[in-house]
C-alpha cells in the first residue's frame, strides 16, 4: 500500500528538477515494480484464490448490465461535478493561479507542453492507467485486505492509501499548506470507497474501471482548460 506513495515521491519530488528522462525512467520502473510484486503475490495466493472470484483475476464475476450502467453514470456524475466545481468555485476563488503556473512547468520539463501531447497522455490515463490503479487497489489491495479483514475496514484501508499519493501531487500543485489540497485528496478517498464498493458488490473490476476512466477524462478536460484555455 505504501510503494505508489514511496514511487510518487521519487519521480514527482525528489527528482522534479532532475531530466526529463530519469523521471520517467523513474515512473516506469516504480510501475513495474507494482506489477512485480501483484505477479509475486498472486504466484504465492493462487491456491488460496482459486475458488475466489476472478480468472485471471481481471474480470471476476459475469457482468450485468445494471453494473456497466452503474459504472458509467457514477463516472460521468463525478467527472462532471469535478468540472463544475473547476469551473464556477475554484476558478473564481482564484485558488487555481498556482497549480496553473506549476502545471505548466511541469509538462515543460517533461516535454509535454503541447495540446496533442497532453491529449495522448490524457488517453492513456483514462483508458490505461485508471485499468491498472482498479486492478492494483481494488483488485489486488482490496482483495486483499479483504480476505483478513471486515468490508468497512477493508473499503475504509485501501481507499486511504489509495489517497496517499495523491496528497503528493496535489500538495505540489496547491500547497501542504492549502485546505484545497485536503479537500481533494478526501474526494479521491471517497473515489476509492465508491469503486471498492462497486468491486465487492458486483465481484468484476470492470464497472470501476469504467467509473475511473471517465473521471479521469474530466480531470484531464479541466487541465486542459487549465493549462491551453
Amino acid at each position: 500500500m505504501a510503494i505508489p506513495t514511496l514511487i510518487t515521491w521519487i519521480y514527482f519530488d525528489l527528482l522534479a528538477n532532475a531530466p526529463a528522462m530519469a523521471q520517467k525512467i523513474a515512473y516506469a520502473l516504480g510501475k513495474i515494480s507494482q506489477v512485480g510484486i501483484m505477479l509475486v503475490a498472486f504466484w504465492i495466493w493462487r491456491r488460496r484464490w482459486r475458488n475466489l472470484p476472478g480468472k485471471p483475476l481481471l474480470l471476476g464475476k459475469p457482468l450485468c448490465m445494471r453494473w456497466i450502467a452503474i459504472g458509467g453514470v457514477s463516472g460521468l456524475a463525478i467527472g462532471c461535478l469535478a468540472i463544475v466545481v473547476f469551473q464556477w468555485v475554484l476558478l473564481p476563488l482564484g485558488v487555481m493561479d498556482s497549480a496553473k503556473l506549476t502545471a505548466k512547468e511541469k509538462l515543460q520539463s517533461l516535454g509535454a507542453d503541447s495540446p496533442s501531447i497532453l491529449f495522448a497522455i490524457a488517453i492513456f490515463y483514462a483508458l490505461i492507467h485508471s485499468g491498472f490503479e482498479e486492478f492494483y487497489w481494488r483488485g489486488f489491495v482490496f482483495r486483499g485486505l479483504n480476505e483478513h479483514l471486515g468490508v468497512v475496514s477493508s473499503v475504509s484501508l485501501s481507499s486511504l492509501a489509495f489517497m496517499s499519493h495523491h496528497v503528493l501531487v496535489l500538495g505540489k500543485f496547491f500547497g501542504y499548506d492549502s485546505v484545497i489540497t485536503y479537500l481533494l485528496a478526501a474526494s479521491v478517498a471517497v473515489g476509492g470507497v465508491i469503486w471498492a464498493s462497486i468491486y465487492h458488490r458486483c465481484g468484476n473490476l470492470i464497472p470501476g474501471w469504467i467509473s475511473h476512466a471517465l473521471v479521469d477524462a474530466g480531470i484531464f478536460v479541466i487541465g486542459y482548460r487549465l493549462v491551453f484555455a
